[in-house]
């Protein structure tokens, strides 16, 4: 036999390359008793996966495996699921009134009342005078200043930043030229 075919083979083997006919020859010859010493190593793998291909497992996995077996065939004979088609136009018919009952459903657990104009009606018998509504719209207008006061004052750390590395920029810019005249003198 020729071993050093076979050990091209056995390259070809570990890096994924053979077809199922040359790893039966590569099994065929590396379960001879005459193997090299150089191809031991392979053979004995050869010989463990022989060996656990042909062992037996015991009733109960058997019976395990059997219906696990079973399993996978019922599964794979299942019927496929149906798929019902609904107009669009049915379906947005659909949604605005399941939104509608689910909003009069939560206005009517939260104590209000579904009747709209009857609370603007009771809201003119409490009328303001000007003066308290001016106050009442300065105050919350004021708070909504503050509110983006709050939030402009990371930008302006944001740009104290930006200001500090205008500088670094500077020299990585001068860095670049340096090394470009650097280049062209080489």
């Amino acid at each position: 036999m020729e071993w050093q075919h076979i050990e091209a083979l056995v390259e070809k083997y570990w890096e994924g390359e053979t077809t199922l006919a040359e790893e039966a020859t590569l099994r065929e010859a590396l379960t001879r008793p005459d193997v090299p010493e150089s191809l031991r190593r392979e053979a004995e793998l050869m010989g463990y996966w022989q060996a656990e291909s042909e062992r037996t497992l015991s009733p109960t996995r058997d019976h395990a495996l059997q219906r696990v077996h079973l399993m996978r065939h019922e599964e794979a004979t299942a019927r496929p699921a149906r798929t019902i088609k609904i107009n669009p136009f049915w379906a947005r018919i659909a949604a605005t009134v399941v939104i509608a009952a689910g909003l009069i459903l939560f206005n009517m657990r939260n104590g209000m009342s579904v009747d709209p104009l009857g609370d603007l009606l009771s809201l003119q018998e409490e009328v303001a005078t000007p003066e308290e509504t001016y106050n009442e719209v300065r105050d919350a207008l004021l708070f909504i200043s503050l509110k983006f006061k709050q939030g402009a004052e990371p930008m302006e750390n944001l740009q104290e930043i930006n200001h500090a590395q205008q500088p670094l920029q500077q020299l990585k810019n001068f860095n670049r030229a340096e090394e470009i005249i650097e280049d062209k003198n080489d």
